[in-house]
Parts: structure tokens; sequence; C-alpha cells
């Protein structure tokens, strides 16, 4: 069985914030303790108290742990997601195209989101469990239920998430697990978002492109549409501002993971 756990960043739009994204981080459930322990082990080590939240944005820090700590701290967490195998879905959509305000891109976002993760179990013949960060929506438990009762509402027709079998939520402080989404959707972020510092961002778009789901062909993994998935369809972009828009940002992404892997 695997657990995904979902998150949000860029809600509303900003300087260097043009695209809203959803992330989601698959683990076996059977890593999941190994996950715990690691983050609590990182945690002491960086020195944060059992109080203190460990999340991507160093300005959240608790003041008695150092710039340096909070990057080390982020930094293993990443790379324990990476020993302990997880996979990394995640979901971006130009701003300027979102209907329906934050609400609507949340909701739009986790739906495809949860609609890769069933894909994902059935290639793997497994089942799973979903827990979210805290919705905001005007119902989150209405949300639920209808994903599990219908699935995927497409208009007049649903789409069944057949291999979820329990949606729930959890939060920052609720979890060490929580911390591992928040970090790695954070990178993500960064590297879309117009990443001041280039040579960090390579190694964190490498770290993530290493994350997320794909399939191998020959020495390439692709990601496209599986560990990433672009909405609108690139194909389905008639604007030509807005197609330019994402023709840079994955020109962008490509130039960070090329530096990213020769440093």
């Amino acid at each position: 069985m695997h657990l995904l756990l979902t998150d949000e960043t860029n809600v509303t739009p900003g300087t260097g914030a043009e695209f809203f994204a959803c992330g989601g981080l698959i683990i076996h459930l059977d890593r999941v303790p190994d996950m715990d322990r690691g983050i609590a082990d990182i945690r002491d080590a960086q020195g944060y108290g059992s109080e203190d939240d460990l999340k991507f944005d160093t300005r959240e820090r608790p003041s008695h742990v150092t710039i340096e700590q909070a990057r080390e701290a982020k930094r293993q967490v990443v790379e324990l997601c990476r020993r302990l195998e997880c996979k990394f879905i995640a979901y971006v959509i130009l701003h300027k195209i979102i209907r329906g305000g934050p609400e609507g891109a949340v909701v739009f976002g986790l739906n495809t989101v949860l609609w890769r993760f069933n894909k994902f179990l059935e290639q793997n013949h497994d089942w799973g469990v979903v827990l979210t960060d805290t919705l905001p929506v005007v119902s989150a438990k209405s949300f639920y239920q209808q994903k599990f009762k219908r699935g995927l509402v497409l208009g007049d027709k649903a789409v069944t998430l057949r291999n979820i079998r329990l949606f729930g939520s959890t939060c920052i402080g609720a979890s060490h697990l929580a911390s591992a989404i928040d970090i790695v959707l954070g990178a993500f972020r960064y590297c879309i978002s117009s990443p001041r510092n280039r040579e960090a961002a390579g190694t964190m778009m490498v770290n993530v492109v290493d994350l997320m789901w794909g399939e191998v062909e020959g020495d390439n993994l692709r990601v496209l549409d599986k560990g990433l998935v672009l909405r609108p369809k690139l194909d389905a972009i008639r604007h030509p501002v807005y197609r330019a828009k994402y023709d840079d940002l994955l020109r962008n992404l490509a130039e960070l993971y090329r530096r990213g892997s020769n440093a």
C-alpha cells in the first residue's frame, strides 16, 4: 500500500510566482517508520525542538536555528526521500488561466494529482491512501466524500478512483511526513519562481526530477504528464503569450537541470 501526501504553493500570484503548483509525495507504507525516524533525527541534529515546525521557507525557521542548519535539514530531508524511493507528482498551471480563484486552483490541481496517483497505483497493482494539507475550500468533508464515492466529476461524468481507499488530511506539526512534502514541493516552487540563486536551484531541480514519477527510456527519465503535469496541455494553449510562458518555464527547468547535473 502507498501513501500520498499533498500540498499546494503559490496559491495567489505575486512577483516571480506566475504559476500555481500542487504536489503529491508518494511513499510506500512500509517505509513510513523510516521516514518518521529519519526526519526526527534530522530535526535533532539541526537544532529543531519538539515544538518547532520544519518547513522549506527559511524565513519560517525558529529563531534558534541558523540559516545554514535550516538549509542542511532541507537537503537531508530531500535525500531521505530519495533513499526511501519516494515519488513526486507536480501539477502546474499559469495563474492567468485559472478559473474559480484560489479554491478553484486547489481543487483542480488536487484532482489532477489524485488522478495521477490512481494511475500510479494501477500500474503497480496496489491501492493507496491520501492525506492532504488543510484544504482552503468551503467544505473539505464534502470534497473527501465526493472523491471516495464518485471520484473525479468531469461535467456529467465521473472517473472513479478505484485504487484509493481512504481520504483525509494532516498538517505541519501533526506528522514529520508533512515536512517532507512541504520541503519537496517548496524546492520545486523555488525552481519555477524566478530563483535568485540559480546554482542552488540547479541542485534542487536535479533532486526533484530524480524523485518525479516517470518512465526510463534509455538514459532519459520521461516525467511529462506523469510526475510533471502541465495544464492546460501544451498543444491546447492557443494564446501566444500564455504558450510563451509555458515554453519559458520548460526551458528554465531544463537549464536548471543541466546546471545542476554539471555541478
